[in-house]
């Protein structure tokens, strides 16, 4: 590859970052940014347990950090008891799929705040249909059910041979 080559696609990542930046950015700060904070303790916990079991351990921690919203959310507050262990299934079950999101994105949390801030968008927004909320948990358990039973307990994809990363190119 040229110098030329490498410039040219240094460029375009840059610009699909900083688009990804412009359009997404607002929207985060919006929608509950920092949610990502407690996944940091992920990768403490992934040096002694499985991703999986990390996972769970990161939940809690997650479930702690959204306590506080039940005091000033209404709509959690009128959940009900079935629906506190719903919303806390759903949070398990993102909190595989966030991992999993991580992990595979070599560390890097920005996947996951993506993901994060458009669900809460959807899901968790003032103007929030019921029904579509249910319906985008529902995919999320579906999702993290699959994730454990397809990549186990490390939840990684073992990357292809047809796009290799650079540090396989290396070798």
């Amino acid at each position: 590859m040229t110098n030329e080559h490498h410039r040219q696609t240094l460029i375009f990542i840059l610009l699909a970052y900083g688009i990804t930046w412009f359009i997404w950015l607002p929207l985060l700060l919006q929608r509950r940014f920092g949610a990502e904070v407690p996944s940091f303790p992920l990768q403490h916990f992934h040096k002694k347990r499985s991703a999986f079991h990390s996972s769970l351990l990161t939940s809690i921690i997650w479930a702690a950090w959204h306590l506080p919203a039940f005091f000033f959310d209404e709509n959690l507050r009128q959940m009900g008891g079935f629906g506190v262990v719903g919303w806390l299934i759903g949070l398990v079950a993102g909190s595989i799929l966030l991992s999993w999101m991580t992990l595979n994105a070599e560390g890097s949390v920005i996947p996951a705040v993506l993901w994060h801030g458009t669900f809460n968008t959807v899901v968790a927004g003032t103007n929030a249909d019921p029904f579509v909320s249910g319906l985008c948990s529902m995919l999320v358990v579906a999702a993290a059910v699959y994730l454990r039973l397809q990549f186990g307990t490390e939840l990684k994809i073992q990357r292809n041979t047809l796009f290799p990363t650079i540090k396989e190119k290396k070798q």
